[in-house]
């Protein structure tokens, strides 16, 4: 990984990820199960937990970058504007710095929705895991 180097990863929302999320993490705020409620607020349907995107971008970290030995120091992510479910994303992201001194990597990126509209931003730093003998 150098600096310059960008990254493209698509993402669905799909009932499985959305089911997963939900279950796991307990998520009944109707804003994210109810689509009337949302309707009836101005949204086209319930809204997605950003947190989903959360986790696309641990995704992304995790199975998508070339180097395995990474770990999150930060993950700072603004919402933009809703996602919902069956919605189509793709992550953009860049190196945007990156120090052998520190070992560590700074990417910026963003989600984009099947109508190309932002829906979501976020800047990663990563940090190198040191092999155990050093």
């Amino acid at each position: 990984m150098k600096l310059g180097d960008t990254y493209n990863v698509h993402f669905s929302v799909t009932d499985a990820v959305f089911n997963g999320f939900r279950s796991t993490f307990k998520q009944e705020n109707p804003f994210h199960t109810d689509d009337a409620v949302c309707i009836e607020r101005g949204y086209k349907a319930k809204i997605m937990p950003g947190n989903m995107l959360s986790g696309f971008v641990s995704e992304f970290v995790g199975e998508h970058l070339p180097l395995k030995d990474v770990l999150f120091h930060t993950l700072n992510i603004n919402f933009l504007l809703p996602v919902y479910l069956y919605d189509e994303l793709d992550l953009f992201a860049e190196i945007v710095y990156c120090s052998e001194s520190i070992p560590v990597y700074e990417l910026k990126g963003s989600f984009k929705n099947q109508d190309g509209k932002k829906v979501a931003k976020f800047t990663i730093q990563l940090g190198i895991i040191k092999p155990a003998s050093e």
